[in-house]
């Protein structure tokens, strides 16, 4: 029946890696409250019962307690937590784990992965707060870098994985005598999450009080690198750094010189890149067209669009790009496919969507796909649960059923609750979820153990 995780008592899942080795589960094992029973009640801002433990399953097996917060790298090879006896760095491929010092606690929790998943940038005791440390994961090599004085108020990690973005706030500029930055850029400064949601509160959504002027500056991930002033810098490209001059113009610096992307009247923005950095797409908001811009500064043009939101401040950049109405842009493949206006969008993939039309949910593939694929009513497959490589799970709590983006067609289904999906397509699972009793607004949490399972033939149809 597949590998077994937890114990038999309430159970929900905090995070899952992609490849099925690892979880992070969150279980009350003990009669914490003494009322008799392990239980655990969940209203959707409060949680009542027992005490509440996250447990790393390597594998699988009970697991091991630990902190509530943690990171990882996205393809879900490395996780990181903080407790008192430091950060705990586990390579879930071997496993292994290595130990690094306890976070600093002067000022806030800085600690991020690159997003190629090969460093690890944070600020540790015995380290003051005008150096940042970045450890290579291969190896354990390490070596700190100089930021000067000043505050550090964010923190971008370039998408090609070679290079850490920073702000840095140096001087009292707006004279209310204390070197600030805006509010919401501190929370780029850490990867850090609650596994188990049991803590922490909502992010600061706008930018706050006026706050001092912030220098960008970049610092690449390879030992003896120092920090480079980068005004307006935006992007690391194989042929130099995509960055914003002060009259709104886009440009390309590298060692041969400056070349211009875009104009100032362009009013352009970046709204994806490729993770080699070989590419990226720019918006010109002024006059609703979409360029690609390669490595080496050219750019060719990819016809008329305009993006809702400035996406260079994003984390990770969109799968598919909504470039105008019910239009959207695969930023790899340059296709475009336009979808009924009152189409909803549930999940995307560069060659795919799933929408819901109406009362059903359909399947749309960007090449030879006018209509989709219907998946069924949307009453009944109302949530997509989960998603890794080309596979989602369409739930209700009861059954549910894994599908793939690439082709629409399905693989499988199972009875009860999914709380993660594999790349190969397993999912984990456990019982059915209870009956909801409308007149008590709080749930109560369903029982483990939890087991990985490979979804069964869709024999029964639809």
């Amino acid at each position: 029946m597949g590998e077994v995780l937890g114990t038999e008592h309430p159970v929900r899942v905090g995070a899952v890696g992609s490849d099925g080795s690892w979880a992070v589960i969150c279980q009350a094992r003990e009669d914490t409250d003494g009322d008799g029973e392990i239980a655990v009640r969940q209203h959707i801002v409060s949680i009542e019962g027992d005490q509440i433990t996250p447990y790393l399953v390597l594998g699988s097996g009970p697991g091991h307690a630990m902190p509530e917060r943690m990171a990882s790298t996205r393809d879900g090879r490395w996780l990181a937590f903080s407790d008192s006896s430091g950060v705990g760095l586990v390579d879930t491929a071997v496993p292994s784990m290595r130990r690094l010092p306890p976070l600093s606690t002067e000022g806030p929790t800085v600690l991020r992965f690159s997003a190629d998943g090969t460093h690890l940038v944070g600020r540790f005791t015995g380290v003051d707060d005008e150096h940042l440390e970045v450890h290579r994961l291969s190896d354990g090599e390490h070596w700190s870098v100089d930021l000067g004085p000043g505050v550090l108020v964010g923190m971008r990690m370039d998408p090609a994985g070679r290079a850490v973005w920073l702000e840095i706030a140096r001087e009292d500029t707006n004279g209310d005598g204390r070197i600030n930055g805006p509010r919401f850029a501190i929370d780029t400064l850490s990867s850090m999450q609650w596994a188990c949601g049991l803590s922490g509160g909502l992010g600061v959504m706008g930018k706050g009080d006026p706050h001092d002027a912030v220098q960008v500056h970049r610092v690449d991930l390879q030992p003896g690198a120092t920090l480079v002033s980068e005004p307006g810098g935006l992007l690391a490209l194989t042929g130099g750094i995509l960055a914003r001059e002060p009259d709104g113009a886009l440009v390309l610096r590298s060692p041969s010189g400056v070349r211009t992307v875009t104009d100032a009247t362009c009013d352009g923005v970046v709204a994806w890149s490729d993770e080699q950095g070989r590419s990226a797409i720019v918006a010109c908001r002024s006059h609703a067209t979409l360029l690609e811009v390669h490595g080496d500064g050219s750019s060719e043009p990819l016809g008329s669009g305009e993006v809702s939101r400035d996406a260079e401040s994003l984390g990770g950049w969109p799968a598919l790009l909504s470039v105008g109405p019910g239009e959207l842009l695969s930023p790899t493949t340059h296709e475009r496919v336009t979808l009924p206006t009152f189409d909803f969008v549930m999940h995307a993939r560069p060659e795919a969507v799933v929408v819901r039309r109406g009362g059903d949910l359909v399947h749309h593939r960007f090449r030879g796909d006018s209509r989709g694929r219907g998946l069924g009513p949307f009453e009944r497959w109302r949530w997509i649960r989960h998603a890794a490589g080309e596979w989602i799970v369409l739930a209700n709590g009861v059954e549910a059923r894994v599908l793939s983006m690439t082709t629409g067609a399905e693989r499988g289904r199972v009875d009860g609750e999914v709380y993660g999906v594999t790349t190969d397509g397993r999912v984990l699972l456990g019982p059915a979820r209870a009956p909801r009793d409308d007149s008590d607004p709080m749930s109560t949490w369903p029982r483990g153990p939890l087991r990985w399972v490979a979804p069964l033939d869709p024999a029964m149809g639809g």
